[in-house]
């Protein structure tokens, strides 16, 4: 039988949602299959989240600021408004879905996002 870890890699790996892991400084410690398909980038490990997609109102295209560092500094989990989409390398924008929570084992290791593309649902 495969280790636990090991199985939770392969879930994680192989899963249609995009996952991004970020340090307490917010920069990338892992990104799955999916998260490098959703923002058309390879190179995400060790960048800071910022540097990765920013968040915004579809229809405004106004930036959600503030959104992950919320989290990082409530410790509470938090999805996004309905409207909101994230612009990737390309500069193309999709709606997406996303969970966003802490990582916290005695104290703040991290998030964990855990995000969807929903662009063809919405439109």
């Amino acid at each position: 039988m495969i280790e636990n870890f090991e199985m939770q890699n392969y879930i994680l790996d192989h899963g249609k949602d995009g996952v991004i892991i970020l340090d307490k400084n917010l920069d990338v410690t892992y990104a799955n299959a999916s998260a490098y398909e959703i923002l058309k980038n390879d190179d995400l490990i060790g960048k800071n989240i910022h540097d990765v997609f920013r968040i915004y109102d579809y229809y405004t295209k106004v930036l959600q600021t503030d959104i992950i560092e919320d989290v990082l500094r409530t410790l509470n989990s938090s999805g996004l408004k309905k409207e909101s989409a994230i612009k990737n390398f390309n500069d193309e924008l999709h709606f997406v879905s996303a969970s966003i929570s802490p990582i916290y084992h005695d104290s703040v290791e991290g998030i964990v996002i855990f995000f969807k593309d929903i662009t063809k649902i919405k439109k």
